[in-house]
Formats: C-alpha cells, structure tokens, sequence
C-alpha cells in the first residue's frame, strides 16, 4: 500500500526537478547565446577596426605620395615636406595607437565578461546541484514519513479490528450470560 500514494508524490518531486533542470538548460543556453553573439560582435569589430587601420595606412601612404610630388617639384622645400611627413607620421601612429587600445580594452572587458559569465554559471550550476540535492532529500523524507504513516494507519486499524472484534465478543458474552440469568430467573419463579 505505501508505493500506492508514493509513486504520484514520487511523480510531482519529479516534475520539479525537471523544470528546474530545465531551467537551468534554458539559462546556460541564453548565456551561450549571449557569449556568441558578443564574440560575433568582437569579430565584426575586429574587422572593422582592421579595415580602419587599413584606411590610416592608404590615407597615409596618399599624404606621403602626395609629399613626394610636392618635394619634387618644388625644389628647396626639403626641409619643410620633411617635417610636415614627420607631423603627418606621428597623427597616424597616433591614431593607430588609439585604435589598438580601444580594441585591446574592448576585448579585455570582454574577456572579463566572459569570465564573470563562466564564474556566475559555474556558481548557479553548483547552487542548482545543491538545490537539486535538497529536493531529493526532501522527497526520500517526504516519501519515508508518508510510508511511516501509512504503516500506523493500517496498524491503528487492524488493533481497532481487532479491539472491536474482541468487544464484540465480550459483549455477545455478556448478552448470552444476561440470557442465561433471565431464564434461570424465570425457571425459578
């Protein structure tokens, strides 16, 4: 009689650790999705960054050829293209210096990212194990004392049959010796 009862109380605790395992899948899977489209992200980032360089570098070599002509047909101004070229070169180092560090500071705040985000799911997968832990406790508990109760329940019916059988007993005992003294009484009047 105890698995009766137990096995839709097994069936509901069951359940429950399947929506929270569920869950859990669901959560990783935003999480892995969120993680990917950040890495699609920096690799569009990285692409642009890299066609910007790029521009630097063409726009540069422009101003340099530029320079060149300018230097060709003006004769004496050595000096000045000269300066100018290096004025010019140290714009565009800076420029590409800034776009070096703005790149490596994006990807070191994604990589944090992605670190807080691998420490977080490690910590709720650790937390929905224990939780998951409990919940098996709770059930065995809850499935043990509803088996408990079942045992003193069909006990405390079979001494209540018991006792009643007895009673009945005792009192068709009596019913048969107040019979017996009734009709002694009347025999002897």
């Amino acid at each position: 009689m105890p698995d009766q009862n137990s096995g839709p109380l097994t069936n509901v605790f069951e359940l429950q650790r399947t929506a929270i395992e569920q869950s859990r899948d669901a959560f990783e899977q935003m999480i892995d999705f969120q993680l990917q489209f950040t890495d699609a992200v920096v690799s569009g980032t990285e692409a642009t960054s890299e066609l910007y360089l790029q521009g630097i570098e063409t726009s540069r070599k422009a101003l340099h050829s530029y320079l060149d002509a300018v230097d060709a047909t003006l004769p004496g101004s050595d000096d000045a293209v000269a300066q100018i070229r290096d004025t010019i070169d140290e714009q565009f180092d800076r420029l590409e210096d800034q776009q070096e560090e703005a790149m490596a500071a994006m990807e070191e705040s994604i990589d944090e990212t992605e670190d807080a985000s691998e420490v977080y799911l490690d910590s709720l997968d650790d937390q929905l194990d224990v939780l998951i832990d409990a919940h098996e406790q709770t059930e065995e508990r809850t499935v043990e004392a509803l088996e408990q109760i079942e045992t003193q329940v069909e006990r405390i019916q079979e001494e209540g049959q018991e006792q009643a059988a007895r009673q009945a007993e005792e009192l068709q005992e009596r019913v048969q010796d107040f019979q017996e003294q009734m009709q002694s009484t009347s025999s002897e009047d």
